[in-house]
């Protein structure tokens, strides 16, 4: 798709769930990349426009999972990365990279825009409630975070006729990180998106060393990231992009191997794929036949996938969650994020003259007196 005018590459456009638009970009005349859930991004102090084109790095749909990677080139100086890990009914993971092109004093801004009753909590999690649904964004990064109000008018009330907000308001959520980066250098944001009854509690999330999260609601457990992941214990795979459940389900963009405790998968050529159980099934989108070879507590299988679902037969469902003693592993590795709001300064602010003269005294009469006149 080309340029629209719109500075919305690698934007989320809109999003919704449960009967609700839970983000959303502004009005079309809004063409400004502050009007949509995307990233700013200022180098030295200067901001120029996104570029028109973004490029579509990886995309998998597997039916368990959606994985999508786009990357922004060129952007004040650093290549922006956006990447998304679904898992329908459950969560979206996503991990914004921004690799520095050019050396310098960097400030970067996610932007999210929604509706409804919103809070934002002391870690960062951003909630909004719209009559009985809710979204809550969480994050495991660093990032300083702050929401505020905002009127989306043209003429009238742009969302003031949406029935599941009462004020019509867009509740913003930015999250603000500055770093000094040399060329090579990287800065990430890492989100998770999930909506919910309004009340319940959403999935935990923890940040793991490297672009990786661990999400648990407590029944469920997950893993994600991108790239090759670098912390002990982690899978040993070379997936651009990469879930695993705790109970031994997979999916992953782009892989030639994965291998991570009782499972190995190898294939011939770089594969995107999903591997489910209950029954077991293998679901892949590969642009060309792929062979492949499985490996599962001491089970082996030996195929070809291109795209769409295979069933496994002899392949078992794992009697016990296949990978709960390296989830306990990765536990200790956790960290929750740090407070996003920092507190306010209780120090006087002190300043330092740069510049001063002495000037020459003037005779003033101060009187309260109306209409007086001073000669």
């Amino acid at each position: 798709v080309l340029s629209h005018g719109h500075e919305d590459g690698a934007s989320i456009l809109r999003f919704t769930d449960n009967g609700r638009l839970f983000l959303t970009e502004g009005h079309y005349v809004e063409i400004s990349a502050r009007r949509h859930n995307t990233m700013l991004v200022s180098h030295d102090g200067v901001s120029y426009a996104p570029p028109p084109l973004v490029s579509l790095e990886s995309k998998a749909s597997l039916g368990s999972a959606g994985l999508v990677e786009v990357l922004s080139s060129a952007y004040n100086g650093v290549d922006w990365r956006r990447s998304l890990l679904w898992l329908p009914e459950e969560a979206i993971v996503v991990v914004d990279r921004l690799t520095a092109r050019e050396p310098g004093e960097y400030s970067f801004e996610a932007l999210w825009r929604s509706l409804g009753d919103a809070r934002l909590s002391d870690n960062g999690a951003f909630t909004v409630d719209q009559q009985g649904e809710s979204m809550t964004i969480s994050r495991a990064d660093d990032s300083l975070c702050r929401a505020r109000e905002m009127l989306d008018y043209h003429g009238i009330n742009y969302y003031g006729s949406y029935p599941y907000c009462s004020d019509g308001l867009v509740k913003e959520l930015r999250q603000a990180q500055q770093h000094r980066l040399q060329p090579g250098e990287s800065s990430s944001f890492l989100n998770v998106i999930q909506t919910h009854r309004t009340g319940q509690a959403p999935a935990a999330v923890r940040r793991l060393p490297g672009d990786a999260l661990l999400v648990d609601s407590g029944s469920n457990r997950f893993v994600a990231g991108t790239g090759q992941p670098t912390l002990k214990g982690a899978p040993d795979t070379d997936a651009r992009l990469w879930i695993v459940r705790e109970s031994g389900a997979i999916a992953v963009a782009e892989a030639t191997r994965f291998r991570w405790g009782a499972l190995t998968v190898t294939t011939s050529a770089p594969a995107s794929y999903s591997l489910t159980f209950a029954p077991a099934r293998l679901t892949a989108d590969c642009s060309a036949p792929t062979t492949y070879h499985l490996e599962l507590q001491g089970k082996s299988l030996d195929g070809s996938m291109e795209r769409g679902s295979v069933e496994l037969p002899g392949l078992a469902a794992p009697s016990q969650p296949l990978f709960a003693e390296q989830f306990r592993a990765l536990e200790s590795l956790a960290t929750t994020p740090p407070v996003a709001i920092p507190a306010p300064s209780t120090a006087q602010p002190t300043a330092r003259p740069l510049w001063q003269t002495e000037l020459p005294p003037v005779p003033r009469l101060v009187t309260s007196e109306a209409g007086t006149r001073v000669a």
